[in-house]
């Protein structure tokens, strides 16, 4: 079962590799994509208004594909491929007087530079339908049973040419459950995969090519699974091992190689558009990438769970955290850096609108990769087929809107648990040496505080008052900070300004106010309290204040 597994494994990474490399991204998909993120949206901003589905100026529609393709009383706005002959170019860049738009006001020049590359593309345009440009529809008209009916989100089927056949040996392969179906007269089919190729030659009336010589088997098989060539003293060793199982424990070892986690890690950090710096002008370091580029490679030469995986990609932050086995790093948290490999303007002019483009790209990102689909169409409009809405969109943007990046703490906790356990011992110790000082000091200085009010008030030296301290306090209560009711002895201003009384008065007065302003703190909403320990809704990140904030004193 594991061999088979295996075979699979490796049949379909060396069909995906090769679907990669011949099928590169077409111009029309580059252009589509274009079309609906920047586009779309500009046009519905700036056009639909005169040239939509309500208004059609000059007889000019922007709004669905066939009129823009049709033109208006001044012919076709749009030349595929040619942006110095079509009207709409010209038009934007304000070149002839009699031809501005939007007449209100030039475009600014990326969006300019967007309908220019848009284009240069062929200016592709998606199926026609008179509504399919037309601003989102409301939420209410999303009918989301209609849409899961199609085929994308219907349930495997199973196919009968799969399972009618068990490997009997090397050469045979018998049909198990017949009905309806015949097998492919192919002796070579070792693995129900085998049946659907075989299948299809049948049917066009192909041969399949013959069997690959070992050398040839080794060249392929290290190339597909480590991306290296093999080494002669192993082509040798593959050539003279006649086990019946050479080719199954050459799988093994390929597998078990640290190169093949950088083969195959290398397509997943393709997909989440790994980085090392930032892009855009300056090209600032993204510092630390390397983590989670080594993370991925570990996952694939670990034989990571999928499930795992995509979870820690999603919260990471969240889980309990997974342990590299070699330096007991936290590894689930690592994963989380994809999110941020974007690109990153230094000075936005636009703080929200970068924001926004920054959280659709990581969305962007999201949808291709977990789930193999776009799911940045829907920041402008509804998905015509998939069951995706711009309600949903922005339900997901507001978690991300949520989120920030920061440094994590990685080091494996019984590095820092003995130094911190030393430092609470030495604490505890000095605290209990200074605390009874501490107490006397300010019992002493407590029961003079009132002498240094009354003296301060009257400005001058009182018995039992030190002169030197007394210019602090008078500098003090001097301070234009007294004035605000905010102050805590703002009262006790205000009162020996018309009538200074006796320090007992003062006393009291003072006991007063404070008693005041602990009922009004009762009665206000307390956001945290942290006097006494950390509120159970936070946590605390790393060991700088251990399980609880820090108590004055």
């Amino acid at each position: 079962m594991i061999n088979r597994l295996l075979y699979l494994g490796v049949t379909w990474a060396v069909a995906a590799s090769a679907l990669a490399a011949a099928e590169p991204p077409s111009r029309e998909g580059a252009g589509l994509e274009l079309f609906e993120k920047r586009i779309r949206p500009l046009l519905a901003e700036h056009c639909y208004q005169c040239h939509g589905p309500k208004k059609q100026e000059s007889g000019l529609v922007l709004s669905t594909p066939s009129g823009l393709q049709k033109g208006g009383d001044r012919g076709t706005p749009i030349a595929p491929g040619e942006p110095e002959n079509s009207l709409l170019i010209q038009a934007v860049r304000y070149a002839d007087d009699d031809l501005k738009m939007p007449p209100r006001g030039k475009l600014k020049d990326d969006q300019i530079a967007d309908l220019v590359s848009w284009v240069k593309l062929g200016a592709p345009l998606p199926a026609d339908n008179d509504s399919s440009l037309a601003s989102a529809r409301p939420s209410n008209d999303f009918n989301l049973a209609e849409r899961r009916t199609h085929w994308a989100y219907q349930p495997l089927q199973q196919d009968g040419v799969g399972s009618l056949w068990r490997q009997t040996s090397l050469n045979t392969v018998e049909q198990t459950t017949a009905k309806n179906s015949r097998p492919p007269s192919l002796p070579w089919c070792k693995e129900p995969i085998d049946a659907f190729i075989g299948a299809r030659l049948e049917a066009a009336g192909l041969q399949p090519a013959p069997p690959a010589d070992k050398r040839t088997m080794i060249r392929r098989l290290t190339f597909d699974l480590t991306g290296l060539p093999p080494l002669p003293t192993e082509v040798n060793a593959f050539l003279a091992n006649t086990a019946p199982d050479a080719y199954e424990r050459l799988v093994d070892r390929l597998l078990a190689s640290p190169r093949y986690g950088e083969r195959f890690g290398r397509h997943w950090l393709d997909i989440v558009r790994y980085s090392e710096s930032l892009g855009f002008e300056f090209d600032y370091d993204l510092h630390n990438a390397w983590r989670y580029r080594d993370y991925v490679t570990r996952a694939f030469n670990t034989d990571l769970p999928y499930d795992h995986f995509v979870i820690e990609h999603l919260a990471g932050d969240l889980v309990p955290q997974r342990r590299n086995p070699i330096d007991h790093t936290s590894e689930s948290i690592l994963a989380t850096g994809f999110w941020w490999m974007h690109e990153g303007k230094q000075t936005p002019v636009d703080i929200r609108q970068d924001q926004a483009d920054r959280i659709d790209n990581q969305l962007d990102v999201l949808g291709k990769a977990f789930l193999g689909q776009t799911i940045a169409c829907a920041r402008c409009h509804d998905h015509k087929f998939d069951a995706i809405s711009t309600r949903d969109y922005y339900a997901l943007a507001g978690y991300l809107r949520s989120s920030r990046f920061q440094q994590a703490f990685i080091d494996p906790p019984e590095i820092a648990e003995s130094k911190v356990a030393e430092l609470t011992v030495l604490r505890a110790s000095l605290q209990a040496e200074l605390r009874q000082k501490a107490a006397e000091i300010w019992k002493t200085q407590a029961s003079q505080v009132a002498d240094y009010l009354l003296a301060a008030a009257k400005q001058r030296e009182e018995a039992g008052v030190d002169p030197e301290r007394l210019k602090q306090w008078t500098k003090a209560l001097g301070d234009d900070s007294l004035a605000s009711a905010d102050h805590p002895l703002f009262a006790w201003s205000q009162r020996t300004k018309q009538e200074p009384g006796s320090s007992a008065e003062i006393a009291a007065s003072l006991a007063k106010q404070a008693g005041e302003a602990d009922r009004l703190h009762q009665a206000s909403d307390v956001f945290a309290d942290f006097r006494f320990a950390s509120p159970e809704d936070w946590f605390v990140t790393g060991n700088a204040f251990g399980a609880e904030s820090p108590k004055a004193g």
